[in-house]
C-alpha cells in the first residue's frame, strides 16, 4: 500500500495495484478492495479484462479513485460469482463473462467490500 501511495504521488496520478486485496491510490486518497477470487489468478487474461473494466468506469466519471475502486469491486463480484461454475478453467473463465454482463447495481451494493484508508 505505501508503495502504491508513493508512486501516485510521485507521479501525480492514480495507482491500481491488483491482489488479493486491492490497492487504488493517487497519494492522498487509497481505498483497498477484497472482492475477487483466487481463481481469478489461475487463468490469463484477467488482468487485461480488469484494466478494461477500469477504463469503462473511467470513462463515465472524473473521480478516477472512485471509478477505479467500483471496477475491482465489480469485477471482483463477477469473480466471486463464477468461482461458483465447474471445476474447469474454462468453466470458470465463461462464468466470469457472464457474470461480468450481468451484474446490476443491487448485486453490487449487496457484495460490496472495500475500505478507505486514507483521504
Amino acid at each position: 500500500m505505501q508503495i502504491s501511495e508513493a508512486y501516485a504521488r510521485q507521479l501525480g496520478l492514480v495507482v491500481v495495484m491488483s491482489g488479493a486485496t486491492d490497492v487504488i491510490s493517487d497519494g492522498r486518497r487509497t481505498v483497498l478492495v477484497d472482492n475477487g477470487h483466487e481463481r481469478m489468478g489461475s487463468i490469463s487474461g484477467t488482468g487485461c479484462m480488469a484494466a478494461s473494466v477500469v477504463g469503462a468506469f473511467a470513462a463515465v466519471s472524473q473521480d478516477r479513485v472512485l471509478s477505479s475502486a467500483s471496477a475491482l469491486v465489480a469485477f471482483g463480484i463477477a469473480g466471486e460469482k463464477a468461482a461458483r461454475a465447474g471445476p474447469g478453467p474454462y468453466d470458470f473463465k465463461n462464468a466470469l463473462f457472464n457474470e461480468v454482463s450481468g451484474l446490476d447495481g443491487q448485486t453490487i451494493e449487496a457484495m460490496a467490500r472495500f475500505r478507505t484508508v486514507r483521504t
